[in-house]
């Protein structure tokens, strides 16, 4: 049997594999650092963009709250920009989410993805990430 800590890594490399895909079947040129010091888990040579640094993390149901995937970011990261993309993959839901550096740079530590709108107080939702959602392909 796995050891929990196990379990999260072949999740997190599940994630990453999956994350891979999506940006290869769409054109792009994937490569993985040689070591995991880098905040960044993947590199994509974009036709349209050129080189770009990739996070990527894998969503998990949030059961504090019961009405979202939460991606847990570590602390935050201000204004140091480590990456370029922060790719979230909620498998349960066949979706990952392509967020921009700019629009999550001041989450805190936990990001929160409300899956069709679902949000649990509307009024308190700070950021709507819907918009940088994809359906994964299963082709």
């Amino acid at each position: 049997m796995a050891s929990p800590k196990s379990e999260q890594i072949r999740r997190g490399t599940v994630a990453e594999l999956i994350a891979a895909a999506h940006f290869t079947s769409a054109g792009n040129v994937v490569s993985i650092p040689m070591d995991h010091a880098n905040p960044y888990d993947l590199i994509i040579d974009s036709p349209t963009e050129g080189l770009k640094k990739i996070q990527v993390k894998r969503a998990f149901w949030n059961k504090e709250y019961n009405s979202s995937y939460r991606v847990d970011i570590g602390g935050g990261y201000g204004d140091d920009r480590f990456f370029d993309y922060l790719v979230c993959v909620v498998l349960e839901e066949n979706k990952i989410y392509i967020i921009p550096w700019e629009s999550m740079k001041h989450v805190g530590s936990k990001l929160g993805l409300y899956i069709n709108g679902k949000y649990p107080i509307p009024h308190q939702v700070k950021n709507n990430f819907e918009q940088y959602m994809y359906e994964l392909s299963t082709d």
